[in-house]
């Protein structure tokens, strides 16, 4: 799939709750374009998705391993300065009850259980 530069919405950068993953959503303005590889050279052709999904719905995501999919947003702000309005990093915060404690964690005595 390829998609003019000019028709790229926004990019959403999500990290998952342990940043080992991340989501990449695309929003674009327009179709994109898709091609396939027949005998070593990429030739365009037609929509493949599901019911050409991809022609119809304007956001597309990518999965993946979030240190790579941030390096990749990383060096496409660096090499297309402007993309860098509409590149957006959305970083999950650490929640208390996923940290890991040094010492084994015994909760207050509760007033209920006597």
């Amino acid at each position: 799939m390829e998609t003019a530069l000019g028709a790229v919405a926004s990019i959403e950068y999500i990290a998952s709750d342990c940043d080992v993953l991340a989501d990449v959503h695309f929003d674009i303005s327009e179709p994109p374009l898709f091609y396939m590889e027949q005998k070593g050279e990429w030739v365009q052709c037609s929509d493949f998705t599901e019911h050409k999904q991809a022609s119809r719905f304007f956001r597309h995501t990518l999965k993946g391993i979030a240190h790579h999919m941030k390096q990749e947003l990383l060096g496409l702000i660096q090499k297309h300065e402007e993309t860098r309005r509409i590149v957006r990093f959305i970083e999950t915060p650490i929640h208390p009850d996923t940290l890991y404690w040094s010492q084994p964690f015994v909760p207050e005595p509760c007033a209920f259980f006597g």
